[in-house]
């Protein structure tokens, strides 16, 4: 008799169908919701932060696997820079200002590692 092993499903399918789940709820709080016209201003209002904060988790969760630091850490960092650039979006009304915002924050970023790995090179040699 041949016994098979059920193994559990892999992270990433898993971590996958969240983010998409999240992404999708943002979306409707974000963009259909608010389109009925039975919302008042204070509950447009409350609409906008909670889209704010869901894009926000959704930032933060993306950057929780792949992201520099990783782990909870880099989910906290990447949560309140997504509040941040959210936040830059909409004052901005589109999407270059905060895709500008990450482009310059990564270039620091790689700055910074660049940095310390040519200095640790540097050390190693002399």
């Amino acid at each position: 008799m041949l016994s098979r092993s059920i193994e559990p499903p892999e992270r990433s399918s898993l971590s996958g169908s969240l983010i998409i789940a999240v992404s999708l709820a943002a979306f409707l709080v974000a963009v259909v919701l608010p389109g009925e016209s039975i919302w008042t201003a204070g509950f447009f209002a409350l609409l906008l932060l909670i889209s704010l904060l869901l894009q926000a988790c959704l930032f933060g969760a993306l950057h929780f696997l792949q992201g520099f630091p990783r782990g909870a850490w880099g989910f906290g960092m990447a949560f309140i820079y997504g509040i941040m650039l959210g936040h830059i979006r909409r004052k901005s009304r589109g999407m270059p200002a905060p895709w500008l915002a990450h482009v310059c924050a990564d270039l620091v970023i790689f700055a910074i590692l660049a940095f310390r790995v040519w200095n640790s090179v540097v050390q190693a040699k002399g």
